[in-house]
């Protein structure tokens, strides 16, 4: 099986299993994904609506995958 990476651009760790749906922190395509540690750090504070630092937002919005 190919192995997969964690489509958030600060990180690029191995996917282990299917991987977890960025949004909305990342406006990716369908077949992209995160890893668990982006999904458990990123994703799912910023689904539940808690404040993402200055600092994520440029780092992770400001290089987003086209």
């Amino acid at each position: 099986m190919k192995k997969k990476y964690c489509s958030n651009p600060i990180c690029n760790n191995e996917i282990k299993g299917v991987g977890n749906n960025p949004q909305p922190l990342l406006n990716l395509k369908v077949t992209d994904s995160v890893c668990d540690s982006c999904n458990e750090e990123y994703v799912i504070p910023a689904r539940l609506g808690e404040p993402v630092s200055e600092f994520l937002k440029l780092m992770i919005l400001g290089f987003q995958k086209n």
